[in-house]
């Protein structure tokens, strides 16, 4: 983008500002003249919106462009996360299963042996 070129738009733009502050609109010749004003502003808005598409539609392409490549590289990488991700819950689940199992048997033979213990003591005196 040239400065020259952006240069030329604020003129531009400056010049339809003071046109429209300017205008009056006291009677119907008035009325007629902002019209044509509105018409003129309407026209140079759509010429401005044009260059300034001018500029961005070959960088939002270009982004677009980008943003697939990047895309078409990273979605594989995402997949694997995820499936690495699912399969180490997975695993934190069962292991944490058998841990709970291995407790749950410590206790109860834990609980046997405290029985066995105060059946023996009963029977001496």
């Amino acid at each position: 983008m040239e400065q020259q070129e952006i240069q030329t738009i604020e003129r531009q733009s400056t010049g339809f500002i003071e046109m429209a502050n300017a205008q009056l609109v006291d009677n119907q010749e008035d009325a007629g003249a902002a019209n044509e004003t509105l018409v003129k502003l309407t026209k140079g808005l759509k010429q401005i919106e044009e260059k300034r598409k001018s500029f961005t539609q070959p960088i939002n392409q270009s982004l677009k462009e980008i943003n697939k490549t990047f895309k078409a590289i990273t979605e594989p990488i995402l997949v694997a996360k995820s499936s690495l991700s699912q399969r180490l819950m997975k695993w934190r689940t069962t292991e944490k299963q058998c841990i709970h199992k291995e407790q749950e048997a410590a206790r109860r033979e834990e609980e046997r042996r405290r029985l066995l213990l105060k059946e023996h003591s009963y029977g001496f005196p």
